[in-house]
């Protein structure tokens, strides 16, 4: 019998996928996401199904990378090594994490990246250009296109929650804590998609620059855990069950 997941863990990794969201580098994607699903959909039903497929697009190399840490840990027998490299990672993430500071400048004069304009232009047109890709298909690209680049901007809750799923008993508990953190991810463009013209999209940008306080209070409790790692790898029990 496969053992359940703990539920704080279960927390962890969802409350990571959302705090991913609240990212500074979302300044810039929302608006790519939101002028395609408007142009795209006359439906709320379809909105939703386009902002899911948007969001697996989105995902996609996020989930490709983590899948072969986890592969690739499974067969790593050091375990005392795995546990305190993984410590040291968790604690250098969540300290980058609590001191890195978001951007204050106005959202209204926020200059979108060459990636983003491109995608703009290329695949919904700022230039008012013929679409390249449309239907389910064009938002699973869109995503794709946007979440590639966009990896960087979220390695350290990234990478702490790939550390954690590594140090999982079975692969499957690994794979589903970071599907809890994919989920974790995707369900706030979801709501965002099936909500259009009753979201302010400026609250949104208002509600990523005002979560500072969120991430500083993720990153002590990955402070935490990341002690926990190092202690476990002496055999040091800890008050993490899942550790």
């Amino acid at each position: 019998m496969i053992k359940m997941i703990d539920s704080g863990l279960f927390f962890i990794a969802i409350g990571g996928g959302i705090l991913s969201f609240l990212a500074p580098c979302n300044i810039g994607t929302l608006p790519a996401f939101i002028a395609y699903i408007q142009g795209q959909t006359d439906s709320t039903k379809k909105a939703i199904l386009m902002s899911l497929a948007f969001s697996i697009g989105f995902i996609a190399v996020f989930t490709i990378i983590a899948s072969l840490f986890i592969v690739i840990s499974g067969f790593i027998q050091y375990i005392f090594w795995i546990r305190m490299i993984s410590g040291i990672i968790i604690i250098l993430m969540a300290f980058y994490l609590f001191f890195s500071k978001v951007s204050k400048k106005d959202p209204q004069n926020y200059k979108p990246t060459q990636v983003e304009e491109e995608t703009l232009e290329n695949m919904y047109g700022l230039k008012h250009e013929k679409k390249k890709h449309q239907g389910i298909l064009g938002a699973i690209i869109l995503g794709f296109s946007m979440g590639s680049p966009w990896i960087a901007c979220i390695t350290p809750i990234y990478l702490s929650i790939v550390t954690i799923a590594m140090n999982q008993e079975t692969f499957i508990l690994g794979f589903f804590l970071f599907f809890l953190y994919a989920l974790g991810l995707m369900i706030p463009y979801i709501l965002i998609g099936a909500a259009l013209g009753l979201i302010n999209q400026r609250v949104i940008v208002k509600l990523i620059k005002t979560s500072s306080w969120l991430k500083k209070i993720f990153a002590i409790l990955l402070i935490w855990i990341g002690i926990e790692f190092l202690l476990s790898g002496f055999g040091i029990g800890g008050l993490l069950p899942f550790i």
